[in-house]
């Protein structure tokens, strides 16, 4: 099993660049939540019931 370490050195040199990054650094407001669940129940029970379909349908 390989194993690879990644050392990578950048500079920014425009200042557009560098206040976008020190806004960034010292932003400490927290992020905004990421949606755990991005499909309905009716859209899980209908893939479910695809799902179900294509099982069915398939040779083993």
């Amino acid at each position: 099993m390989s194993t690879s370490v990644f050392e990578k050195e950048f500079v920014l040199t425009d200042p557009v660049s560098i206040r976008n990054f020190l806004k960034l650094e010292l932003d400490d407001s927290p992020a905004a939540p990421i949606s755990q669940t991005s499909y309905t129940a009716q859209e899980r029970d209908r893939s479910e019931k695809l799902l179900s379909q294509f099982l069915s349908h398939s040779k083993h």
